[in-house]
């Protein structure tokens, strides 16, 4: 008789929760993002969620691809109609997520310092290495990135696909006739993840689905204007 892998705890535990906010971020998403959660009927799946995470320790997710599902998947519930979690009784803020943990403890913007001390146990749960299309994972307030929901065995075709349709929905415009590229100001704010200025721009080149725009931005790299959208 064959035997079936079993999940370790800390897995088990993960898949859990997740399957309790997946109706959650899904119907959110649905609706446009126009209801609150309280008005959600998934609501109580949410509280549910919640109980079970004050007792979660993240620390027990192994591989890179839970842990990246978890903590997206964690962000974009809490982003929904909260500014922080209690996750194995320590608070986690939007921003303790996105940078401290699933940004490998980068900078915020304008800010000269590591979102993490070095003390912070926390740093410990990024995973290894960082992911940089995150950036175009996470539903930010005020971003335009609607929530969706992540999950292991389609991680990376996911990734791929929030990064080609956030590239194509106004992320990136591009007029020859002036020479420019305008780049929403997300990708600013995220252009060290992809080694700096020189590698944003081979991403984006190598993610545009128009291959006029890709050919254009391959062939005239370093020599057009590049500015930022207000």
């Amino acid at each position: 008789m064959t035997k079936v892998a079993k999940e370790a705890p800390g897995e088990d535990a993960a898949t859990r929760i997740q399957d309790l906010i997946r109706p959650v971020i899904e119907s959110f998403g649905a609706a446009g993002g126009r209801q609150p959660l309280t008005a959600s009927p998934q609501y109580k799946k949410y509280l549910a969620a919640e109980e079970e995470l004050r007792g979660f320790d993240p620390v027990l997710l192994e591989s890179r691809e839970q842990r990246l599902t978890f903590w997206i998947n964690i962000y974009n519930v809490t982003a929904i109609d909260r500014k922080a979690c209690d996750i194995g009784g320590a608070i986690y803020s939007l921003d303790d997520i996105e940078y401290g943990i699933l940004r490998s403890n980068a900078r915020r913007p304008y800010r000269p310092w590591r979102h993490l001390r070095i003390w912070d146990r926390r740093r410990r749960l990024s995973p290894d290495p960082p992911e940089p299309r995150v950036c175009f994972a996470l539903a930010r307030p005020g971003s335009g990135l609607s929530p969706r929901f992540y999950e292991c065995g389609t991680m990376e075709s996911q990734l791929h696909k929030a990064a080609v349709d956030f590239l194509s929905s106004g992320g990136v415009v591009i007029d020859p006739e002036k020479q420019t590229i305008l780049l929403a100001p997300l990708l600013r704010d995220c252009a060290a993840d992809f080694g700096g200025g020189q590698g944003l721009m081979s991403f984006i080149a190598a993610h545009l689905e128009s291959t006029d725009d890709a050919a254009f931005v391959y062939s005239r790299a370093g020599r057009v204007d590049i500015r930022f959208q207000k």
